[in-house]
């Protein structure tokens, strides 16, 4: 990897490694003994710390060039970095059929070593992780390794306890609920035009009225040999009588 990093590298770091860190237990080849494992993100990288609390503290600091490492070791370098950095917490948290154990020869001297699976679809990718001795064991009389044995298996009991716990659910609000505030309303009397002028009316549409035609005036009545003629009719003349010649 160049001393630039790549983008997608620092996104995906920071959302499959909380910089809070998480706590997860790490299986071995002995049934029921297991290692309680702390995965932290640190500046550009991921810091593992794995402990029995019976033979020490073993601690790695997996920064980017290590990453790309441990990447190419597990046959994955041509995985997109979004990918792999999920496939890891995936195994370390033991999801999705990704995990990482301690195998029967993974304590040796000052070392210790993990065996990482990551799960694809129809194939599974090995990889093997050695982390240094960051503090030992001291010699114990018997006695005190019995306390350590109880010690451990307290640890991580109360681990497994606590990720069971059910969360306590949120208080509940002291503000009123929109039916309660409806019943506490004391009811109003509405006049029946205010009801109906609450209610929205149609806008007005202007109606256009048809011309009314004009009235047919009455012609009076005239002669049939002049029907144009218009002469005054003396009193008591019968209409269409014809003069003596």
């Amino acid at each position: 990897m160049s001393d630039v990093l790549e983008p997608d590298f620092l996104t995906a770091l920071a959302a499959h490694f909380p910089e809070a860190g998480f706590v997860t237990k790490l299986p071995t080849a002995r049934p029921g003994y297991e290692y309680l494992a702390l995965v932290q993100r640190v500046h550009q990288g991921v810091s593992l710390q794995v402990t029995d609390c019976e033979q020490g503290l073993f601690r790695q600091s997996l920064d980017a060039p290590k990453l790309q490492q441990l990447r190419k070791d597990a046959g994955m370098a041509e995985f997109a970095w979004p990918t792999f950095l999920r496939l890891l917490a995936q195994a370390l948290r033991s999801e999705d059929g990704c995990t990482t154990a301690v195998p029967a020869d993974g304590v040796f001297k000052s070392k210790l070593c993990l065996e990482l699976r990551f799960r694809l679809q129809s194939a599974v990718l090995l990889a093997r992780m050695e982390m240094e001795a960051a503090a030992t064991m001291p010699a114990v009389p018997p006695e005190a390794q019995s306390f350590l044995q109880e010690l451990r298996g307290f640890v991580i009991s109360a681990l497994g306890t606590d990720r069971g716990q059910p969360r306590e659910p949120p208080a509940p609000s002291t503000a009123p609920s929109w039916h309660e505030a409806l019943l506490a309303t004391p009811p109003r009397s509405i006049s029946a035009p205010a009801a109906l002028g609450q209610v929205s009316s149609p806008e007005p549409r202007a109606e256009v009225l048809a011309p009314r035609p004009a009235p047919v005036k009455k012609r009076a009545p005239g002669s049939l040999v002049d029907p144009h003629g218009r002469k005054a009719r003396k009193a008591g003349a019968k209409p269409f009588q014809l003069s003596e010649t």
